[in-house]
């Protein structure tokens, strides 16, 4: 049960969707950050990169076998965090898509939190990117 100062998961979140191709294997990609490869194609964010949102299906491609994925850019989406995350903290993505707290300078954020989370969490943030300034 949520605490009273978090609010609960809702079934459906509306934000603004668009479809990329995947040549790869993005299946256990869903809610994770996801960027641009040199190729144009989707692919998990790393640590240190500028995502351009979260992928909010679970796409399995391949070589020369591309298929939809569909990313969130704007509005509200899920996102699994790999660490402890405060209400209002801007959000990074870790080496493998996953949030985590961005706390330094020059970090690259892709959300902010709405809630508290917990590493492991499926939490629900609010995508906006940028760059942390001292």
């Amino acid at each position: 049960m949520a605490s009273t100062n978090e609010i609960t998961m809702p079934k459906e979140i509306i934000g603004q969707d668009i479809e990329h191709l995947v040549a790869s294997d993005l299946s256990a990609g869903q809610y994770l950050y996801v960027k641009k490869d040199a190729s144009n194609y989707l692919v998990l964010a790393g640590a240190g990169d500028q995502s351009i949102g979260i992928l909010q299906n679970a796409p399995k491609g391949a070589t020369g076998a591309p298929v939809v994925g569909v990313v969130r850019s704007i509005g509200y989406s899920k996102l699994y965090t790999a660490g402890d995350i405060t209400q209002d903290q801007f959000i990074k993505s870790d080496a493998n898509g996953k949030g985590v707290a961005a706390t330094a300078n020059k970090d690259k954020y892709g959300s902010k939190a709405v809630q508290n989370s917990s590493n492991g969490d499926l939490t629900v943030v609010l995508l906006g990117g940028g760059t942390l300034s001292a």
